[in-house]
């Protein structure tokens, strides 16, 4: 579950009869007796018993409570505006957009994980960051700072990208990369031509890899309207199988091969 200790075992104290025997006087002379001596180390013995079983039942609530944290899924939570989070792994299912996440009170901060089972989104106007727009299937990472109560997606690729993961899909037909989100596209063209529609080149950073699985007819990549890609307005065909092509939207109307 999302939680912190809340309830330690209590240490045990040092025992009185160590803590309290002065066993060197003034003049440095000793003022117990050997008897006094065997029962102060006694004391302690049976103390150090008692430090050993609570150090071992802290060390397994502590594990309990890590193991709980992260492999336990939640109830299906359904995209709204705001959700509520209750264990670090849930379903999140329908096509709302969502910009407050909110969480149990005793929640410490870090990493939760959000399946998408349906096209939902994380906006901002609320208490995330950042914007993400994933498929179905993708997984989301969202990190609370504990400070400032605001989520963070876990953020991948280039720096500016407002996606926090890549997309990855198979295409064996013409495919229109949506305008938000870094892509690794799969395109088979053992059928058919296959082209890959890159969106308007706006600056953002994003980057759209396609790799040929199969190149029995044709695999492009074609630029939006009269964006450039490299400098040049025109496709960029695939002649040999398995090559790959990463282009990334470096500025308005262009985009870069790297």
């Amino acid at each position: 579950m999302l939680q912190v200790i809340t309830t330690n075992p209590t240490p045990p104290q040092v025992p009185p009869d160590f803590t309290s025997i002065n066993a060197i006087g003034p003049r440095g002379q000793v003022n117990v007796s050997f008897s006094d001596v065997v029962k102060a180390i006694q004391s302690l013995y049976k103390w150090a018993q008692k430090e050993n079983t609570w150090l071992n039942q802290y060390c397994t609530q502590v594990s309990q409570s890590v193991n709980t944290s992260i492999s336990t899924f939640g109830v299906p939570l359904a995209s709204a505006s705001s959700i509520r989070v209750t264990e670090a792994l849930h379903h999140v299912t329908g096509s709302a957009a969502i910009s407050t996440i909110n969480y149990p009170p005793n929640f410490a901060g870090g990493p939760i994980w959000l399946v998408a089972d349906g096209m939902w989104t994380l906006t901002t106007g609320g208490n995330i960051a950042a914007s993400a727009n994933p498929n179905i299937g993708d997984v989301v990472v969202v990190v609370l700072d504990p400070v400032t109560k605001i989520w963070y997606p876990a953020a991948e690729g280039s720096g500016g990208s407002s996606s926090n993961f890549i997309n990855v899909l198979v295409t064996t037909s013409t495919f229109n990369v949506p305008a938000t989100g870094n892509y690794f596209i799969i395109a088979n063209a053992n059928a058919n031509a296959v082209t890959i529609n890159l969106p308007p080149a706006t600056g953002s950073s994003h980057d759209i890899v396609v790799w040929a699985q199969d190149v029995t007819h044709l695999v492009a990549i074609s630029p939006n309207g009269t964006d450039t890609i490299n400098g040049v307005n025109s496709n960029v065909d695939f002649d040999l199988q398995y090559d790959a092509v990463r282009t990334h939207d470096a500025l308005a109307t262009t985009w870069a091969i790297w």
